[in-house]
């Protein structure tokens, strides 16, 4: 973790903040990897105050959309897999292979998500919002459910608490519950 240093930019932001980004010359990376903590904030403000969650800290990675598409908010993502030394977890595809490791995307950042070639964070420790496929939960999530990757599944969205496949949170018994969990990433 980067020790006594300020984030070089906000949670529910990105590296280029919507400037233009030139896939022959990415800027930041010497910040791909590096991780911070913040406190663990709602994405609603009252006023222009935001407004404490949990109390804990959040430990979030700088990670670089290497991927084909945008990288959505409240999504799992993983990373690529890399033969280079020092690279592992630090570039994102956006997607989640069965076995895999994935890792929640910032909740606060815009619904356009991450364009590609620009850095964000991915929460690798404390709080994390996942949303629901479209359709909402069809499986109950207890408290300390593992979420890992399964294997042979027909869709294309994450199944907390029996695995998960690539994109967003839902799951598999019946429930009409739509709204966003809390997933606590132990370390």
């Amino acid at each position: 973790m980067a020790r006594n240093e300020n984030p070089p930019f906000e949670r529910g932001t990105t590296f280029y903040g919507g400037a233009t980004i030139d896939a022959n010359d990415l800027g930041g990376a010497n910040l791909e990897g590096q991780e911070f903590e913040f406190e663990d904030l709602v994405t609603a403000t009252i006023g222009s105050t935001k407004i404490a969650r949990s109390g804990h800290k959040v430990r979030c990675r700088v990670v670089r959309n290497a991927g084909s598409a945008a990288i959505l908010p409240k999504t799992i993502t993983g990373f690529t897999t890399s033969t280079t030394a020092g690279t592992y977890g630090t570039k994102a595809t956006g997607t989640v292979t069965a076995g895999g490791v994935g890792y929640p995307v910032d909740e606060q950042l815009p619904a356009a998500g991450v364009p590609v070639g620009d850095l964000f964070y991915v929460v690798v420790g404390g709080p994390a919002l996942i949303s629901p496929a479209s359709g909402g939960w069809t499986v109950t999530i207890a408290a300390n459910d593992v979420l890992s990757a399964l294997v042979n599944k027909a869709v294309t969205n994450v199944l907390p608490s029996g695995g998960f496949v690539v994109g967003r949170a839902c799951s598999g018994a019946a429930t009409s519950s739509t709204g966003d969990i809390t997933a606590f990433i132990g370390r």
